[in-house]
């Protein structure tokens, strides 16, 4: 899953499309069937959305930030995930 939480509106279609590709491209290397989906705002909230839609038992999270700054800043998505599972399911539906 890649979620676009960037970009001006008009630029999000193009954006979309380069991610989907990108994604595409990414889940051939597996020997497995691979689930590819785009999702846009706060990248913790859509993931943890659509794992609780989909039953996940396990997300994986690669590392690939904006930059220290911006992490600092805004927080990463690993911990923004982790905080609505330690804090709980409530506050996030």
């Amino acid at each position: 899953m890649h979620v676009i939480d960037y970009g001006k509106p008009e630029d999000i279609k193009l954006i979309t499309e380069d991610a989907l590709r990108m994604l595409k491209e990414y889940a051939g290397r597996f020997k497995f069937e691979c689930d590819i989906e785009i999702g846009t705002g706060i990248a913790s909230n859509a993931i943890m959305n659509e794992s609780i839609i989909k039953g996940s038992t396990v997300i994986v999270i690669g590392k690939k930030g904006r930059s220290v700054i911006k992490d600092l800043l805004l927080g990463s998505t690993a911990d923004g995930i982790m905080r609505i599972y330690v804090t709980g399911f409530a506050h996030f539906m």
